[in-house]
């Protein structure tokens, strides 16, 4: 059965709820709830996949994984049924009165388990500290039963996904706006590209790509490139503090930055587990599907980024774009330009599902970033969704990322891919 298939199955018979079990029953130490404790969880594990080294796993791969847990994690709240939302994916009969907390923990564990074995001491001593907590009876062994099943549905409907597997670029004929690597490691991302999304088939990707970025003639892609030429230079003159301030705000790994914000709105909003649930398999489903796109996209146009097009813009065929051979940017990446993936998956997917969420742009959101040198201003409050976006938009830029068309564009491929899932899934019953 084709993997678009198994996905499109959601039709499910849930457990039943015991009216004398109360929200205090299922308490979690902290705040938030057994949803929002486990997302922090399966966010740690994946993003540094080994216990003793430092490294960081990718955003788009990451967010593959995050969004097996998270789909999971979500069909075990609707198969207990406490409020009326359509699975996922996961179709089998729910029996017994499960423990919620046992039922989610056993979900999150079992996949990540699995899926991320050099952090096994840690999620084992997570996932037995829930279990210790949990009172033992039937309703404990129920919830076990119930997270065992689905935790096994996601593994198989993921078997052969291709996160493990490696692929070899290929490097094109090299040229103007060819982009090359500007590192010497291999390409960001490129393995991203033959993983399957989760809400449609891996041959309908293209679909979602956006138009052809301006041509190098142009005067758009002349206007762009002297806006980051002029903002985006490592040692720039005219980028004031604050600019500068805004662009290392976007340098944390995005994935463990909008795992960790997402998460703390959940916490702060006082979602209960059945909303955090849904909130983070639309944030993460679109994460992990607006990445897919977006990296496809970005291998398919190939598009040189800021670093090699300002140094040779004397081969672009543009006279509005004289080359600066001392140029260099305030931060670097090592994959395509177009479209931007800050733009596709923070500007895009994780304030289009949060708006989809919510249904509306009025939120209060503080985000944090952590871990970048450098950085002062850590936090930043936000009473507008579009705000966040805007700013994002900019930090790439005032990074000397990415030109302002790329970033644009990937928001625009966000925004359509959260418009796709919105419409097909996580409905209300």
């Amino acid at each position: 059965m084709k993997l678009s298939s198994l996905l499109a199955t959601a039709l499910l018979v849930g457990c039943a709820v015991d009216p004398e079990v109360t929200e205090v029953d299922y308490a979690v130490a902290g705040d938030g709830n057994v949803v929002t404790a486990w997302a922090a969880i399966a966010a740690d594990a994946i993003v540094r996949p080994v216990e003793e080294q430092p490294t960081l796993r990718p955003p788009g791969a990451s967010s593959m994984f995050m969004a097996q847990v998270q789909l999971a994690v979500y069909d075990t709240m609707v198969a207990i049924r406490e409020e009326p939302f359509e699975p996922f994916s996961y179709n089998a009969y729910c029996f017994g009165n499960p423990n919620r907390e046992a039922a989610v923990a056993t979900t999150a564990y079992r996949i990540l388990r699995t899926r991320v074995p050099g952090r096994a001491a840690y999620l084992d001593a997570q996932y037995a500290a829930t279990m210790d907590a949990i009172r033992d009876g039937r309703r404990k062994t129920d919830g076990i039963n119930l997270g065992e099943d689905v935790a096994a549905h996601y593994l198989a409907l993921r078997a052969n996904d291709n996160l493990g597997n490696t692929y070899t670029w290929v490097q094109p004929p090299t040229g103007p706006g060819v982009w090359e690597p500007t590192v010497a490691a291999p390409p960001a991302e490129y393995n991203i590209t033959f993983v399957p999304p989760y809400t449609f088939d891996i041959a309908d990707t293209s679909d979602y790509y956006p138009p052809p970025p301006p041509a190098l003639p142009s005067y758009d892609y002349a206007h762009d490139w002297t806006e980051v030429r002029d903002l985006g230079r490592s040692n720039s003159t005219i980028r004031t503090e604050a600019q500068r301030q805004l662009a290392l705000w976007s340098a944390e790994n995005p994935f463990r930055w909008a795992a960790r914000n997402v998460n703390e709105l959940a916490v702060t909003r006082n979602l209960n587990a059945m909303r955090s649930a849904r909130l983070f398999a639309m944030v993460h489903t679109a994460g992990a599907d607006g990445l897919q796109t977006c990296m496809s996209a970005k291998y398919f146009y190939n598009l040189w980024r800021p670093f090699h097009s300002i140094p040779r813009a004397d081969t672009d065929g543009n006279d509005l774009t004289p080359a600066d051979p001392t140029w260099t940017p305030l931060l670097n990446v090592n994959h395509p330009e177009y479209p931007a993936g800050h733009g596709c998956f923070g500007a895009g997917t994780m304030v289009e599902a949060v708006r989809a969420f919510f249904r509306t742009d009025h939120i209060d959101w503080t985000l944090t970033t952590v871990g970048v040198a450098g950085l002062t201003e850590t936090t930043r409050a936000y009473t507008s969704l579009d705000d966040l976006a805007d700013d994002v938009i900019n930090a790439r830029v005032l990074a000397g990322l990415h030109y302002r068309f790329s970033v644009e564009a990937g928001r625009d491929q966000g925004e359509a891919v959260v418009d796709h899932i919105v419409a097909n899934h996580f409905h209300r019953n």
